[in-house]
C-alpha cells in the first residue's frame, strides 16, 4: 500500500470529486479512443440511484478513480482509471477491491 493513500466514496454528485476524476481521466485516456467521458456526463451518471464514485488520492492529490453502478443484486464497474505516472503501484487493485467490498456490503 502506498503511504498516505486514501479511498473516498461519493454517492452524490460532488464538484470536487468530479473534478478529481476528470483530472485523472484527462491523463489516463487517450482522446483518440473516445473512452473518457466529460465532466457533465460523469456528473449525470452520478445522479443515477445506486451509483458511486471512489477517488484514490495521496495527500489530496487524485491518482485514480472507480465509477460503479448497483442495480438490484448486481453491480457494474463502469470505469476505472489510474494516472499513468502512478500505475503499477496497486492503486487500481485497491480501487477494485474497495468497489467489490462496497458491492458485497450492499448485497
Amino acid at each position: 500500500m502506498i503511504p498516505g493513500l486514501s479511498l473516498v466514496r461519493h454517492e452524490q454528485p460532488d464538484r470536487r470529486a468530479v473534478a478529481d476524476a476528470m483530472h485523472v481521466m484527462d491523463r489516463a485516456f487517450d482522446p483518440v479512443y473516445g473512452e473518457a467521458c466529460t465532466a457533465g456526463q460523469l456528473a449525470g451518471v452520478m445522479t443515477m440511484p445506486g451509483t458511486w464514485l471512489t477517488i484514490a488520492s495521496v495527500y489530496a492529490a487524485p491518482l485514480g478513480f472507480a465509477l460503479v453502478r448497483s442495480v438490484l443484486d448486481e453491480c457494474e464497474l463502469l470505469l476505472l482509471a489510474v494516472d499513468p505516472l502512478w500505475r503499477g503501484r496497486g492503486i487500481g487493485n485497491n480501487l477494485l477491491n474497495h468497489s467489490l467490498s462496497t458491492a458485497r456490503s450492499l448485497g
